[in-house]
């Protein structure tokens, strides 16, 4: 996966979902991104939990490219292709013998 397409998919708009565990010791902060199963990290506070998550997305995102597998889009965005080259050739028929 290239950086730019990293960039791409850390920039898309997904649901982050947040959770409060209290815990006699200290309370944590889980957060996960709802439309990629099992992508979740925890800390102590909110902070610790955003960054420990941006790490998670990075790895979750480098796995799902290595084993080639589909990374959902965020509800509501549409499919972005990649740039590549268009034949924009006219076809090959004849409107010679065409008439009004």
């Amino acid at each position: 996966m290239t950086q730019t397409t990293l960039q791409y998919f850390l920039s898309l708009p997904y649901t982050v979902q947040r959770r409060v565990i209290v815990d006699p010791v200290a309370d944590h902060v889980r957060l996960s991104v709802a439309q990629w199963p099992g992508c979740e990290a925890a800390g102590t506070g909110d902070d610790e939990a955003r960054r420990a998550l941006h790490l998670a997305m990075i790895g979750w995102l480098k796995s799902r490219a290595r084993e080639r597998a589909h990374i959902p889009l965020p509800d509501g965005t549409l499919k972005i292709a990649p740039p590549y080259k268009r034949d924009v050739r006219p076809p090959r028929t004849s409107f010679a013998g065409a008439t009004r």
